[in-house]
């Protein structure tokens, strides 16, 4: 578990929120926040102010993976997670290495039950599908210039 931490003008002092959050989430919070308006560009995650003045969202589920999308390595997993569960398996085969623990009776994460819970899994892994089919769905303008900049920062900060 990650604090994030919001603080200033309109944000309550002392306010512990207990859902499960996702750095998605944090540009559209902060937008809302400082009043930016963002209606009329695709904007991935949600605004969590409501959260703020005790107001309920929909969870939804956090997508993981263990290394930035620029690395691709044979053991990399991927997987989402949920307040409830946390899912992962082999990003190249869906029927490698597969996890599931139950994050409210096994915090710590001890007991794998993928092979005792093969419809927690299903269900995981078609939540895991739909995020990875939303984002092959999501058109990404650039060109090589921008490409070679950004390998550039990348390689910088030890990523490649």
């Amino acid at each position: 578990r990650i604090p994030l931490l919001f603080t200033g003008y309109g944000v309550e002092k002392n306010k512990v929120i207990s859902q499960q959050t996702r750095s998605i989430d944090i540009f559209p919070t902060i937008s809302e926040i400082i009043g930016i308006s963002s209606q009329n560009e695709h904007i991935d995650g949600q605004s969590l102010k409501p959260l703020f003045i005790d107001k309920i969202l929909e969870e939804k589920p956090a997508y993981i993976e263990s290394n930035p999308l620029v690395i691709v390595e044979s053991n990399d997993v991927i997987g989402i997670r949920t307040s409830s569960y946390k899912y992962f398996r082999d990003v190249d085969n869906s029927e490698k290495r597969i996890h599931l623990y139950d994050l409210k009776n096994d915090f710590k994460e001890t007991k794998n039950l993928a092979d005792s819970e093969p419809e927690i899994v299903q269900k995981m892994e078609s939540l895991l599908q739909e995020i990875r089919y939303d984002w092959k769905n999501t058109e990404i303008e650039s060109n090589d210039e921008e490409t070679k900049l950004i390998e550039d920062e990348l390689k910088k900060l030890g990523y490649m």
